[in-house]
């Protein structure tokens, strides 16, 4: 079994959930959200897959803005819009280093 088929079931839970409403980043209501991973496949394989690392955000978000958005400002998204799976534990393993969360709550002040 290939690892995005170990995890393909409870991403697609999270995807019925949160990619269906507003965008995470923008706010905008388009549809069918694109589920984007803050830290990539790429860069984490066999990581990757938890429901902290995911971002429902539209097509133009996901293109664009969300490109060069630095983690710690896609995480204080991530803290408005889905709290229940926010976790800085999971992220930092993910990323493979710590992540403090006076970084991602500096960018709240940015977004509210």
């Amino acid at each position: 079994m290939t690892y995005y088929q170990e995890i393909k079931e409870d991403r697609d839970a999270w995807r019925q959930l949160h990619c269906y409403g507003p965008c995470m980043v923008c706010g905008k209501l388009s549809g069918m959200l694109d589920c984007h991973e803050m830290h990539s496949r790429a860069r984490a394989p066999r990581k990757w897959g938890h429901r902290a690392n995911y971002l429902a955000v539209c097509r133009t978000c996901h293109e664009g803005v969300v490109v060069n958005m630095p983690l710690t400002r896609q995480l204080a998204h991530k803290l408005l819009h889905d709290a229940d799976n926010f976790d800085l534990g999971a992220m930092s393993r993910i990323v493979g280093r710590a992540i403090l969360l006076s970084e991602v709550v500096s960018y709240l002040k940015y977004i509210i």
